[in-house]
């Protein structure tokens, strides 16, 4: 999806002569549609299962991919981007709850972090090794612009990345369980100061060891960097990205029997 979404903004560049914000703009309504979409399915999954969701909204990408393949210059933005950016996004708010459901349920509560993990990265290894690809079906090879290839391919590269998703929805129904994607029984850890967890707690559930490190250094550096990353885009010039050291480790340390930072082991 990565590819085609990179295929379409070229050819609102290169060929329809869409500036560069009004090109990516043109799929602003795929977002908004999947946005809508993708919190209702969560009860649809419950009571079907994950497989149907997930080919049927791979399906619909694919319809989105076919409608988006004939544009050409001259195209009007209502009649040919347009409906195929809706049935994009409808397809991929279909088929991304279920996809997730389906990925968590299949593993233990110790496991969710490292399975959502894995299926974020397989998705963003998948888009770029496809994006790295579109010159290739495009059949640009020597050519110092991506115009004339873009004018002579395009709608080629993109029925190349429906067949591709139709393969995906294909190996959807064959290969994914039909039941729902139940989740496991929890276990409710108690919630206390920080991240200091009982040394009870912390023998059965070693998850809340990445819920401290978590709490102590993942949310406070990307709060920072968005922070940074706003003041940038609003005076034009970088914000300092300024990582603080909260007082929560000490008591993560404590929570896991461990003694502060300021104590001999």
């Amino acid at each position: 999806m990565g590819a085609a979404g990179y295929l379409v903004v070229l050819q609102r560049q290169l060929q329809l002569g869409y500036s560069a914000t009004a090109a990516g703009a043109a799929l602003i309504p795929e977002t908004v549609v999947f946005l809508i979409v993708s919190p209702l399915v969560g009860g649809l999954v419950a009571r079907i299962g994950t497989r149907w969701p997930m080919a049927v909204g791979i399906l619909l990408v694919v319809g989105g991919f076919a409608w988006l393949s004939v544009t050409q210059p001259g195209s009007s933005y209502v009649q040919t981007i347009l409906p195929g950016a809706l049935l994009w996004g409808f397809g991929i708010g279909l088929a991304v709850t279920p996809l997730t459901a389906g990925v968590l349920a299949a593993v233990d509560d110790s496991d969710l972090g490292e399975a959502s993990s894995i299926n974020d990265a397989a998705s963003r290894i998948g888009g770029v090794v496809v994006i790295a690809l579109v010159p290739v079906l495009l059949g640009a090879g020597q050519s110092a612009s991506l115009a004339a290839p873009l004018a002579a391919n395009y709608q080629t590269a993109m029925l190349v990345m429906a067949g591709l998703t139709v393969a995906a929805a294909l190996i959807t129904a064959v290969f994914v369980p039909s039941g729902r994607a139940v989740g496991r029984q929890r276990v409710v850890d108690p919630r206390v100061h920080g991240c200091a967890v009982p040394a009870a707690a912390t023998k059965t559930r070693n998850v809340n060891v990445d819920r401290c490190f978590f709490a102590t250094f993942i949310t406070p550096i990307s709060c920072n960097i968005c922070v940074a990353a706003a003041r940038g885009g609003c005076t034009g010039k970088p914000g300092p990205v300024v990582i603080v050291q909260h007082d929560r480790f000490d008591a993560g340390r404590v929570g896991h029997g461990l003694p502060p930072d300021d104590q001999p082991a």
